[in-house]
């Protein structure tokens, strides 16, 4: 258990690491307060549940925002997500985001023309984990989505809260 004052801290560190990245999710909107919560059943991971929510400022000065959730066990996850108006845009956020890795576990790439989704998992050196962090980093068309926990099925359970159109 990460005592308040820690989690507090890390919510600020990711907070202002946030504003300096650039940042896309697809499908859902920051406004939208009847985010999809998943169940234990549905996935076979803890239940999240949504602890911040807020807006950041992303590659170019773009908007973006950001959801944290925690799980019942503790752990918590992020996401920051943002629209941009082209596709270079969007690619050039995904590559920012990618240079906060020290490793890439698995790589997906779709050149669709018209839709061009990438999937990325990787880690990062954590300063609160000696293990180190799991690392989403999603692109659907102008949308992009980084996601963050120090636990792979916690992450995975954050991405699966978002709405592909």
């Amino acid at each position: 258990m990460i005592p308040m004052n820690a989690r507090r801290l890390n919510l600020a560190t990711i907070t202002c690491l946030l504003c300096c990245l650039p940042v896309t999710l697809t499908g859902s909107s920051p406004n939208n307060d009847d985010t999809p919560q998943r169940n234990a059943s549905d996935t076979g991971v803890p239940d999240l549940k949504l602890s911040a929510i807020g807006e950041v400022r992303v590659l170019h000065g773009h908007k973006g925002a950001f959801r944290t959730y925690i799980a019942t066990d503790g752990t918590d996850g992020r996401i920051v997500y943002a629209s941009f108006p082209s596709l270079s845009e969007a690619h050039q956020q995904i590559e920012a985001w990618l240079r906060l890795a020290t490793k890439i576990k698995s790589r997906k790439v779709n050149n669709n023309i018209q839709m061009p989704t990438e999937r990325t998992v990787a880690f990062r050196m954590a300063s609160h984990s000696s293990k180190g962090e799991v690392m989403i980093i999603r692109r659907d068309g102008l949308n992009c989505y980084l996601i963050e926990s120090l636990s792979l099925r916690v992450a995975t359970q954050v991405e699966g809260m978002i709405e592909h159109k």
